[in-house]
């Protein structure tokens, strides 16, 4: 097999449509979780912010009411539940992740700079023009009209349902290379891997929040500042993973360590700061790496 044939197979080799299926109602969920879990969150930092457009927000109606705010999260929590069914996919999909990325940008036009929703929501964008409700949806079970729908690819695992699947991939591993090329990019350059700087974020993190009532720092903070040679080993091995990303992109075995090292520097990052990525922690950001659908029973993936 020449290299132009491997690399096809690879990025167009034959895949489930209960795989694209699978990741779609996962990422659907978590979106639904995350917009229930951020309500009250988006409604507080509206009432006490300052408004400075961002993103599409720069093109909408400007600062919203608190009833036009409420409708925006209530058509972003219905459209996640038809994402999730896989309802009319050709005109809910695309419509959610317009809305989704509107509403994400209108939380940061408040000066809130979270990174937990940008993953899922570029994940959502690839999805939304991609055939992924052809299997495991309702428009898969009933007779939707055939102009709301994808039309479903030629066998039931081809490569029609494969490079949607590579697209969320690659975006994972373009954003883990990237951190790490902003690392590189500081004014410390290399030496951010003997671990000073990332023992003065701990230090900062564990500061402000001690200064605003936030939580109090995990006990494995003072034995980190009692040996700083640890955070030299954590800045090392953070370089490591992130600037090997692309690599989890070559075959599943190699994804599997990376995404491997990926989690335990996520926990170590929850242990130390206290910083939940839940898209990531949970293991969610991932899974188009994998066969998701096995956890499917046999007769859903047929």
């Amino acid at each position: 097999m020449t290299i132009r044939e491997r690399t096809y197979a690879a990025w167009f080799g034959p895949v489930p449509a209960a795989r694209l299926g699978t990741l779609r109602v996962i990422l659907g969920l978590f979106m639904i979780w995350t917009l229930l879990d951020r309500r009250a969150d988006v409604a507080a930092v509206s009432q006490n912010g300052k408004f400075a457009p961002v993103g599409l927000v720069r093109w909408g109606p400007g600062e919203l009411s608190p009833a036009g705010l409420e409708g925006l999260q209530d058509a972003a929590l219905v459209l996640a539940c038809l994402w999730t069914l896989g309802v009319a996919w050709r005109l809910t999909a695309p419509l959610f992740a317009l809305v989704i990325t509107y509403w994400g940008g209108y939380r940061l036009s408040f000066g809130v700079l979270t990174h937990g929703v940008h993953l899922p929501t570029l994940h959502v964008i690839a999805l939304a023009f991609a055939p992924a409700a052809a299997a495991v949806s309702v428009d898969a079970r009933l007779p939707v009209p055939r102009w709301l729908t994808w039309a479903p690819g030629p066998t039931a695992g081809s490569g029609h349902y494969a490079w949607p699947l590579r697209m969320v991939s690659m975006i994972t591993a373009c954003t883990y290379f990237l951190a790490g090329i902003a690392k590189l990019g500081t004014d410390h350059g290399a030496r951010w891997a003997t671990g000073g700087n990332l023992l003065g974020q701990v230090g900062y993190t564990v500061l402000v929040r001690g200064l605003y009532g936030g939580p109090a720092g995990s006990p494995l903070i003072a034995a980190v500042f009692d040996w700083p040679g640890a955070m030299t080993v954590l800045a090392v091995g953070s370089l490591v993973i992130e600037l090997g990303a692309p690599f989890a992109l070559l075959n599943r075995w190699v994804a599997l360590a990376w995404v491997v090292g990926v989690l335990s520097m996520h926990a170590g990052i929850d242990a130390l700061m206290g910083i939940t990525f839940a898209y990531q922690t949970y293991g969610i950001a991932f899974l188009s790496l994998f066969p998701v659908e096995r956890l499917l029973p046999a007769s859903a993936r047929r």
